[in-house]
């Protein structure tokens, strides 16, 4: 009896050392990105022969915008130059609609998603060195710098290169691969002509960050008594999307260097430019973002900063007292806040769901893209360019109004006042929870065309719901949005039963239904 016992637990041992992972969790194993040491909840680890990363970490480091699609287990990171599909499990993934093989695929441990980092940097242009005496994995941005420039302190570090600004997307704009061109056709608001040229630097800035943004610009042709108009914006995220730089520098028709020091604020989101004051052709070079810290006095920096009403440059610019009082007169007279109209029954809606987010919520909404009219919310989207570029937050706190699998319904009328593509227009529905990567409940688009339609999209409540909202800025146009609501019917209504105008296909999600191809 005790030989055969002996015998049992041989063959089991033998067993378990044959399906045994190959996975070393050797906390040995250092990264570093852009001269950065990084440490990460779950530590980098060796998977069959591969050192794998927490994806979140890495793709933030590098200012991705990361949405995590919790049905299939996938993840999709933006750059403003590349958009990456990696799926949890598989061997393939997608670069910007190319199929890449990965010699390990992504996967989950103690809950993050891990994926090889050779991948996933060179994906991002980067460039990946593994130090075998250290045990340490080395990215360094492949992007050449702009030239040393003597008026500015060594020691920084260059957060956003010229190729950032080379690289964006805008039709108001062309690069030669040096200089990038804007074209202003015509005077308008500052706001008719913005390219955002960055997105994600929360990766690669912290509250209280002593930052500059430099760049050469000058004026090609038209402008006003021989100067350009230019608007810097930096800004993070919250209410009204707070600036940390919000300024004006001097373009003229030579070529000058502009100096915009600021101090970084708490989640920092995104940089751009505004153009369309004025009419103008305006070139810029050698743009780049350094970033030095926080025991750097901001003061001791060069400014170009044009000093006037209004601009903004945390840390430089003190806020003047004519503004203070302004601000004091606004907020003791505030406005009467906007009363929709009573919603019309449905006859294609079940009865006894509860109304958690009414048209007032939309009428209300804080942005400058949107204005209340007549009991519907009129949002103007100046520039065609990615959807994130108009985002219109209707409400928060949804966590208070519906619980997981809750099933719930998105309703509203929606028209095309002006613009659009081919008679139609652009509007998709953001409704996330709190988690890695913001997950989804409603991420999908619904038809618009210039006749008065009602939208139906229903979707099932996750664990901790945050916030409600629309993204326009695919698309030049003009939106009316009236009769919003958001209604919640528990539990024990089949979502399938519901009336659906969500549009199916690649990318789109609703939570509780099949909304891709």
């Amino acid at each position: 009896m005790k030989r055969i016992t002996t015998l049992l637990l041989t063959v089991i041992l033998m067993l378990s050392s044959l399906f045994t992972f190959s996975v070393l969790a050797d906390d040995g194993i250092k990264i570093i990105i852009n001269s950065e040491p990084k440490t990460f909840d779950v530590m980098p680890q060796i998977i069959d022969g591969r050192t794998m990363v927490p994806m979140r970490g890495i793709f933030e480091a590098f200012g991705a915008e990361i949405t995590w699609v919790d049905v299939t287990k996938t993840v999709v990171a933006e750059t403003p130059d590349v958009a990456i599909t990696l799926t949890v499990g598989k061997t393939t993934a997608k670069v910007n609609g190319e199929t890449k093989n990965l010699d390990v695929p992504a996967q989950i441990i103690d809950g993050r998603t891990l994926v090889p980092v050779r991948f996933i940097a060179e994906s991002l242009g980067c460039k990946v060195e593994w130090q075998a005496d250290t045990k340490t994995v080395v990215i360094g941005n492949s992007k050449e710098a702009a030239p040393k420039d003597d008026k500015l302190p060594e020691g920084g570090q260059i957060v956003v290169f010229p190729e950032d600004l080379l690289n964006a997307k805008a039709k108001t704009m062309k690069s030669d691969g040096n200089i990038a061109t804007v074209t202003v056709a015509e005077k308008g608001a500052d706001t008719s002509v913005m390219l955002t040229y960055r997105t994600g630097l929360s990766g690669m800035m912290k509250e209280g960050d002593v930052c500059m943004l430099s760049f050469k610009v000058r004026l090609v042709s038209d402008g006003e008594n021989g100067e350009g108009y230019i608007k810097a914006q930096i800004q993070a995220e919250g209410e009204h999307n707070p600036k940390a730089l919000f300024a004006r520098t001097k373009v003229t028709g030579e070529w000058t260097t502009a100096y915009m020091p600021f101090v970084a604020l708490d989640k920092m989101m995104s940089a751009a430019f505004r153009f369309g004051a004025m009419k103008q052709v305006v070139e810029i070079k050698d743009l780049q973002i350094t970033n030095y810290g926080k025991d750097f006095d901001v003061k001791s920096l060069p400014s170009t900063i044009i000093a006037e009403d209004k601009a903004i440059a945390n840390g430089v610019i003190d806020k003047a007292a004519s503004t203070t009082t302004k601000k004091e007169e606004t907020t003791t007279t505030p406005a009467a806040p906007v009363v929709a109209p009573e919603v019309a029954k449905d006859a294609n809606l079940p009865e006894g769901g509860k109304v958690v987010v009414t048209p007032s919520d939309m009428l209300n909404t804080k942005s400058k893209s949107l204005k209340a009219e007549e009991g519907a919310a009129v949002i103007t989207s100046a520039e065609a360019g990615k959807d994130t570029s108009v985002i219109v937050s209707y409400k928060s706190g949804l966590a208070a109004l519906m619980n997981m699998d809750d099933v719930c319904m998105l309703t509203f009328k929606v028209r095309l006042k002006d613009g659009g593509e081919g008679g139609e227009g652009y509007i998709k529905a953001q409704i996330q929870a709190e988690g890695e990567y913001s997950p989804k409940a409603l991420f999908a688009r619904t038809k618009v065309t210039s006749e008065w339609t009602t939208a139906y999209m229903p979707f099932k409540a996750l664990d901790k719901m945050v916030s409600a909202a629309f993204r326009f800025g695919a698309m030049k146009q003009v939106v009316e949005i009236k009769d919003l609501q958001i209604i919640n019917y528990g539990k024990d209504v089949d979502i399938t039963t519901l009336p659906s105008t969500i549009i199916v296909e690649k990318g789109a999600v609703a939570n509780g239904l099949k909304v891709t191809p």
